[in-house]
C-alpha cells in the first residue's frame, strides 16, 4: 500500500477532522504501514503527515 492509499483510506475514515487524519497517519508510520523511502532532512512523522495531506488537498487526490 503506498503512502497515499494509505491517507486515502485514512481520510475516508475520518474526515472531515484533518487532525485525526493526520495523527493516524503518523502512527501508522511508526508502526511501519507507510514507510517513506528516505528521510534526510529528519521529518517527524507528524509534520510529514501534515506535509502528505496538504499535497493531496492542494492536487486534488484526496
Amino acid at each position: 500500500m503506498s503512502q497515499r492509499d494509505v491517507m486515502r483510506a485514512l481520510w475516508a475514515k475520518y474526515k472531515p477532522n484533518e487532525e485525526r487524519v493526520i495523527a493516524a497517519y503518523a502512527a501508522q508510520e511508526r508502526a511501519g504501514a507507510a514507510p517513506r523511502s528516505s528521510n534526510t532532512h529528519d521529518v517527524s512523522p507528524e509534520d510529514y503527515a501534515r506535509r502528505l495531506f496538504y499535497d493531496g488537498r492542494t492536487k486534488g487526490w484526496l
